[in-house]
């Protein structure tokens, strides 16, 4: 990936826990931030994603409690003026590998982390994406109400 003053700026401060927590103390839903132990955040490495994913994004991970467990936030800023209409699958891949690595790390695990993204992004207009992945899906309401228990 390309480095630019961008990216620079933006890993220094994210990467620095002072300046992190008073940006996700204000993005995240306030109840979150109640559950969160500050004082568990520790930066983590964030050598995951193929460098095919890694063109217009810089990224900070960091491991925290969340209620007594072990979750990831991840910090993520789009380096683009306009939205990503495919912004929630993208952000599923980095996910993936996210939980790939953990796996590898944790053998024996029968659950994943909770991974809360945070997308930073740019543009004139404000997000007008989709902000979860199942906003994605090309199909009507009707057919997920059709699947009752089994749409879960």
């Amino acid at each position: 990936m390309a480095h630019t003053p961008h990216d620079a700026l933006f890993k220094f401060a994210f990467s620095k826990a002072e300046h992190a927590i008073g940006q996700l103390r204000a993005v995240l839903p306030p109840a979150l931030v109640a559950q969160i132990d500050w004082d568990s955040l520790a930066l983590e490495s964030g050598d995951l994603v193929d460098s095919a994913l890694e063109q217009a994004r810089s990224d900070v991970l960091w491991s925290v409690k969340i209620g007594g467990r072990r979750a990831f936030l991840y910090v993520l800023l789009e380096h683009q003026s306009t939205v990503d209409p495919l912004m929630a699958y993208r952000l599923l891949k980095y996910m993936l590998a996210i939980w790939d690595r953990w796996l590898a790390e944790h053998p024996d695990a029968k659950t994943l982390p909770v991974i809360i993204p945070v997308v930073v992004h740019h543009s004139d207009s404000g997000w007008t994406a989709a902000t979860a992945l199942e906003q994605l899906f090309d199909i009507t309401q009707s057919v997920p109400a059709a699947h009752g228990e089994h749409a879960r």
